[in-house]
């Protein structure tokens, strides 16, 4: 059963489905939805429109509520929409947080690489270079491929538990892809951010002419 490549979506009814059935459609769909979630979030290559994807999440969600048993806490119908919480645990974090310091001498990033040198093995290292963007640090912890919870900076070495509000992000998966290189713990630390669309001076000056056009038809100064 495969709901990856051109899934099928005529699903015979709840009713009439075994327990075995009921199950090896619920993995199956877990799968099927990880797989188009990673393509259309990390890959920005959907390979289903959002109507057949809607279909494939709708049924799970209706085979879930039919079989509690089969519920799962890292179910893809866990993730979308998981209400935000306003009381929050306090976590300690698998290693610190700490803030980044700023160089702008190159004796200062030779001292930082000096640093790395001394504390990483390996021979074949190096370095990745990205815009620095403001946001909300987090930790995400995965166990065994699976999130365990997620926490903010807080303090660097204790965060506030905000696993239930992570989950509402589209683009961070609630199990990892396995192959034979996943660890059994994983933390990565990561900002959260949401960019804002800043509008074109055409799609400004348009913006501002419907306005006074609606003005002077409505009399409103």
């Amino acid at each position: 059963m495969d709901f990856k490549h051109e899934p099928v979506t005529d699903f015979k009814r709840l009713e009439a489905l075994s327990g075995k059935e009921a199950k090896e459609q619920v993995q199956a769909l877990r799968k099927a939805i990880e797989y188009h979630d990673y393509l259309y979030y990390v890959k920005n290559r959907p390979e289903i429109s959002d109507h057949t994807y809607d279909i494939l999440f709708a049924r799970l969600r209706e085979l879930e509520e039919m079989w509690p048993d089969l519920q799962s806490s890292d179910s893809p119908t866990q993730k979308v929409g998981a209400p935000p919480v306003d009381s929050l645990e306090k976590r300690k974090h698998a290693a610190p947080m700490l803030s980044l310091d700023a160089v702008r001498e190159q004796a200062q990033v030779a001292k930082f690489h000096d640093t790395m040198a001394d504390h990483i093995s390996s021979e074949k290292n190096g370095y990745v270079m990205e815009p620095k963007f403001d946001g909300l640090s987090v930790e995400v912890v995965y166990r065994e491929g699976s999130l365990e919870y997620g926490a903010t900076r807080g303090d660097g070495e204790t965060g506030e538990d905000i696993t239930e509000n992570l989950k509402t992000i589209g683009v961070l998966p609630l199990r990892l892809q396995k192959n034979k290189k996943t660890a059994s713990f994983f933390c990565p630390a990561r900002r959260v951010h949401s960019p804002l669309r800043v509008k074109t001076g055409h799609e400004y000056r348009t913006s501002l002419q419907q306005k006074l056009r609606l003005r002077k038809k409505t009399g409103r100064q």
